[in-house]
């Protein structure tokens, strides 16, 4: 029964005012909203930035995901579960300390 009258309240407030105005002021409030916030400065966040050593961190860390990830498929294949940690670490390992031969001028 509320909810009826509230929509009828709703509906009559609606017909007696011109829904253009309604509209046109709430879009007014929002663009001065919008105009507040694009006014806010955004300082970077010293992750944004990319050094040459965190890159360096950001390689050995995928190539120690990927080569931890083949050691424990090929050990899991070969001795199951603890051919798998085993695998997983070595491979882990591997990745982490072996650092791949930088390409020369004439490999490219």
């Amino acid at each position: 029964m509320e909810d009826e009258i509230k929509d009828t309240e709703l509906t009559n407030h609606l017909q007696n005012k011109n829904i253009n105005e309604v509209i046109n002021k709430a879009i007014a409030e929002r663009l001065k909203d919008l105009e507040i916030v694009s006014q806010s400065t955004v300082k970077p966040q010293p992750t944004d930035r990319i050094t040459p050593t965190t890159k360096k961190i950001w390689q050995r860390g995928d190539r120690a995901i990927a080569t931890g990830a083949g050691g424990a498929l090929l050990g899991g294949i070969l001795a199951q579960l603890p051919g798998a940690i085993t695998g997983a670490i070595f491979g882990t390992l591997y990745g982490l300390f072996v650092v791949p031969k930088a390409k020369s001028r004439t490999e490219n």
